[in-house]
């Protein structure tokens, strides 16, 4: 196989891997009436704690204004709420509210089964490579 034709491949199947699993995961998380991108935020601020929206955007690789999109939704559904950072008076952070948490833990079992289920045809080497190949492929700022 050439690698002009592993390229085409590659370009093919990543987007269709994607897709997949963000279907996957939302059928997973819509009893929870939160989205994957939704369910991210509020991961990362259960596990590190009161977030500006910049450093979560930085923290999950995305772009501020899809951030500021989700985290909107995230206050209308009263997933998040926005409070005065305590070091800087002009900036906000956003903390998790008591239904965030209850949306987060209903939904993580499900998400952890949906997990090993991905990863269950794989070998431990096999799951290292994969981690390291998405991480290069992020790390190169396509």
């Amino acid at each position: 196989m050439s690698d002009q034709h592993h390229q085409d491949a590659f370009l093919d199947l990543l987007p269709a891997v994607a897709r997949a699993v963000t279907r996957r995961l939302g059928d997973v998380l819509r009893p929870y009436q939160i989205t994957a991108a939704q369910y991210s935020v509020v991961r990362l601020l259960i596990e590190v704690g009161p977030m500006t929206p910049k450093d979560i955007s930085e923290r999950l690789t995305t772009d501020i204004s899809t951030i500021i999109g989700t985290i909107t939704r995230l206050e209308r559904d009263q997933f998040v709420i926005r409070k005065p950072s305590p070091t800087d008076g002009r900036s906000t952070v956003l903390e998790v509210s008591d239904q965030g948490r209850a949306a987060y833990s209903g939904a993580q079992p499900g998400v952890d089964e949906f997990l090993a289920g991905l990863q269950k045809p794989l070998s431990t080497g096999e799951k290292t490579v994969l981690r390291q190949a998405l991480l290069a492929t992020l790390q190169n700022d396509i």
